[in-house]
């Protein structure tokens, strides 16, 4: 009747794999069910066991400390690396409520102390799973103490690199300023070129006597404005600095040649 099948559907509910009804002849065919149900539950079964022994073998053969906890973050299963790179005991951690945050998906790095009192800096990594049939965490824990130490090493290094150009950098602005000056002093024209022969310093009785500022002429090649020739022949001749290259010797100019000023002056030259 009627509260036979309410029974019944109570008794599918926790966890009958099927039912007889009363007066029926299917006895037989329920039966074969019920066996066929019960062997398949028993492979279900291994399968899980097989499962779970396989995840563990991989979670103890991982170079990185793995912790398996439950929601609430309370120590289900440690594996050998958890021991061998923090130096905790694995048995005495089961049951202890893991000291960081165990929500699922949090990636970042913690600090942890090691068993011997030091700290270690670590990269923690947390997946949801399931163990023991049950929501877990397994939280994965890279040990990365020394390349953080090694980080701040190289940081460290970069700092005192950038000082010590700073350094240098302030000391040859403070000499180029002091020769600067001593050149602007002096008497006589004065130009500085380097290895290229492009005008790096240019004194202002240079400018005066060449009729260019130096802001003009500065990192521009000596041959485009420097023009010597010769007064008699308004010839333009080897500059000076061309001679004492070749030659290696001071020069002086010819008794001829002048230095001809974008203004149009003319001017005896020495060097």
């Amino acid at each position: 009747g009627l509260e036979d099948e309410e029974t019944s559907i109570e008794a599918i509910k926790r966890g009958a794999s099927d039912y007889l009804v009363k007066g029926s002849d299917s006895f037989g065919s329920v039966l074969y069910r019920t066996i066929l149900y019960a062997l398949e539950r028993k492979k279900s079964g291994e399968a899980l066991r097989l499962s779970e022994i396989n995840f563990r073998n991989i979670i103890n053969k991982s170079p990185d400390a793995v912790i398996v906890t439950d929601e609430a973050g309370i120590i289900l299963f440690a594996n050998p690396a958890v021991e061998a790179v923090f130096g905790w005991n694995c048995e005495g951690l089961l049951g202890k409520v893991f000291e960081h945050p165990v929500q699922a998906g949090l990636t970042g790095e913690i600090e942890l102390m090691r068993k011997c009192g030091g700290k270690a800096a670590a990269e923690m990594h947390v997946v949801e799973t399931v163990w023991q049939g049950k929501t877990a965490r397994l939280v994965s824990l890279r040990d990365i103490t020394q390349q953080k130490a090694d980080q701040e090493k190289m940081a460290k290094y970069r700092d005192n690199l950038k000082a010590l150009v700073r350094e240098r950098t302030e000391k040859v602005d403070a000499e180029k300023e002091l020769l600067s000056v001593t050149f602007s002093s002096m008497g006589d024209g004065v130009i500085v070129v380097d290895h290229e022969k492009k005008i790096i310093l240019f004194n202002r009785v240079a400018e005066v006597l060449a009729g260019w500022e130096f802001e003009q002429v500065q990192d521009r090649e000596l041959d485009d404005l420097f023009r010597v020739a010769d007064e008699r022949t308004r010839e333009r001749l080897e500059s000076t600095v061309d001679k004492v290259l070749r030659s290696g010797k001071a020069e002086l100019g010819g008794d001829f040649e002048v230095l001809l000023a974008m203004d149009g002056r003319e001017h005896p030259i020495s060097s």
